[in-house]
């Protein structure tokens, strides 16, 4: 699977650049129309730009997620209401005094399979290994590789849905939730909008926002950074477990240990950041405005090392081109009266509570 993010995060970059590019463009154009005069939540717009562009990656251009939308959405949410699924990870005989959770978990995780399940068969009878579409179709080519051509397809058709059930849910969700997070600080903390939009009119002139502009606007970096920081939608990282004794920080830790990362303790350290507390993206630039290379390596929100998030560089891309192509063309304003609450949604992953934004074309 890894190979198959990589080829369309590196190799063939173009093509990903060019779904996220057409459906942020799209989804700006959209909540103008709607909300240009009057306010509204525009969760379901950005949940809704988000999925489309996965989708698109996983089975090939013009592919509308449709109805299956909702599906999605409701197993995101299925998803990050069972927090108690990672104290299980860590104690399995929770699941006898649970039953009912489980349940629920399993019915989610069903609904979206089927939906792989479909997918994946109309995908078998088009397959060829020289013409290689999408992520299915690279997904595809790297476990039959990897059979040494054993006769084994009822095997490849489960290691392909539960691959792309991963990807489409791990790659909508932190996106979209990311994304949102975003947008919330910059209606809550309308002078780093104001920078924002004014890095972007001083490097973007004329055209569209493209990733190869990403290293020209540091301060949409921080900006990510920041909101990535002081969030921490996942303040820990998936459990581990030693493989042998090691030592870690002067602690003895036997093998077999069950390890967790705590990302809200790299990113709460007062000693470090000096106010952890306050969202301030400066932190992150030098004097001179370019990214602080030690700072930077400081934010984990994907996790370090060998173990962190295999979608990293792909979220990453998604979010910095999506935010950016939306603050080309749009400024957010606070809906008159709307108290914006940063608090989270406590789950799996935390999301921002609901907002209503006012979203005005720039001109």
């Amino acid at each position: 699977m890894s190979k198959a993010l990589k080829l369309f995060t590196s190799d063939r970059q173009d093509i990903m650049e060019d779904y996220i590019s057409f459906e942020a463009n799209s989804c700006a154009d959209d909540m103008i129309k709607k909300y240009g005069s009057v306010p509204g939540s525009i969760l379901d717009d950005i949940e809704l730009c988000t999925l489309r562009v996965t989708y698109q990656l996983l089975y090939g251009q013009g592919e509308d997620v449709g109805e299956k939308a909702e599906t999605v959405r409701a197993a995101n949410e299925g998803f990050n209401r069972f927090a108690d699924s990672s104290a299980i990870d860590v104690m399995p005989w929770l699941r006898y005094l649970m039953p009912g959770k489980i349940k629920q978990l399993m019915n989610v995780i069903i609904n979206v399979n089927n939906i792989q399940v479909e997918k994946v068969n109309e995908r078998y009878g088009t397959f060829n290994p020289d013409t290689i579409r999408d992520m299915t179709d690279a997904i595809l080519a790297s476990i039959r590789n990897g059979e040494s051509g054993q006769d084994s397809s009822v095997f490849s058709k489960q290691r392909l849905t539960f691959a792309l059930t991963d990807l489409l849910v791990a790659g909508f969700a932190p996106t979209s939730n990311y994304l949102m997070w975003m947008l919330l600080y910059i209606v809550a903390y309308p002078d780093v909008q104001e920078k924002i939009h004014k890095e972007i009119d001083a490097v973007v002139k004329g055209r569209k926002v493209s990733l190869k502009d990403k290293k020209a606007l540091p301060y949409i970096e921080a900006v990510f950074l920041e909101a990535g920081r002081i969030v921490t939608q996942t303040p820990f990282g998936v459990p581990h477990f030693t493989i042998m004794d090691a030592k870690i920080g002067g602690y003895d830790v036997d093998k077999d240990t069950v390890v967790l990362m705590n990302f809200y303790s790299a990113h709460y350290d007062k000693e470090y950041w000096g106010d952890p507390e306050c969202f301030r993206p400066d932190r992150f630039l030098d004097n001179n405005g370019k990214l602080d290379a030690e700072k930077c390596s400081r934010c984990i929100p994907f996790g370090i090392g060998r173990r962190s998030c295999i979608g990293e560089k792909q979220a990453k891309l998604h979010v910095f081109l999506s935010f950016a192509t939306m603050l080309q063309k749009c400024e957010f304003i606070k809906a008159p009266g709307e108290d914006l609450a940063l608090s989270p949604i406590l789950g799996l992953i935390y999301s921002p509570k609901e907002f209503r934004v006012l979203v005005k074309e720039r001109i």
